[in-house]
């Protein structure tokens, strides 16, 4: 059975004299199904716009530690909702009840350190014998393995690939970033980054999967 990511974006909001508080900031569009097909029950007349909704596990593991073959170092083990979720994020949360699991959430900064730090992706897995060969002899890297194989020969390799595991989360990340705070794209590459630094604690990531 695949695993799936439900992750959602909030922004911290100062408020003069009061605490700071976090809202729900993504996109929603209209559920054609909840007017079209009244009769079907369907329940959401809106939909959110996911900035990432793909199955990488890569990334999964790197987030939550959430099907980790590749024993790739993940940012913290899953720290449960955000104490001050906004209460769209958490409505939706309880809509998952207990298929929904692993919980968590990230600041933008975390994300950004974590991506400097770890440029690159740990796989792990069973080479069969051609494959292998090529690894080992010619040190050309797999793009076929499994967890685990039957096949007489085959044998369990680790190997690297640039790239962080968390690099198509935060392009995501910074493509919101940039809506929400003005990030104009005609900045050049340098006064882009310092600005998404500057708001790098006033962002965050908010999540849990199922399977």
């Amino acid at each position: 059975m695949g695993c799936d990511i439900h992750l959602y974006t909030e922004r911290k909001y100062n408020r003069d004299n009061q605490k700071p508080i976090w809202i729900c900031c993504d996109h929603f569009k209209l559920n054609p199904s909840y007017i079209l097909y009244p009769e079907e029950g369907y329940e959401h007349e809106w939909e959110i716009e996911e900035i990432y909704n793909g199955r990488n596990y890569s990334l999964f593991a790197a987030l939550a530690d959430v099907r980790n073959y590749d024993n790739i170092i993940p940012l913290d083990t899953p720290r449960d909702l955000p104490d001050d979720v906004s209460r769209k994020v958490y409505e939706e949360s309880m809509k998952w009840g207990s298929d929904g699991h692993s919980h968590s959430w990230f600041t933008a900064r975390e994300l950004f350190e974590y991506q400097k730090t770890h440029p690159t992706t740990r796989h792990e897995g069973m080479l069969e014998p051609c494959i292998l060969k090529a690894f080992d002899e010619e040190g050309k890297i797999p793009t076929e393995w499994g967890q685990w194989t039957n096949i007489k020969g085959a044998e369990r390799r680790s190997w690297e690939v640039p790239g962080s595991p968390i690099d198509p989360l935060v392009k995501a990340v910074k493509k919101r970033m940039a809506e929400e705070f003005w990030i104009w794209d005609f900045l050049d590459e340098e006064k882009k980054e310092e600005a998404y630094l500057e708001h790098a604690d006033e962002f965050r990531i908010v999540f849990w999967f199922d399977n």
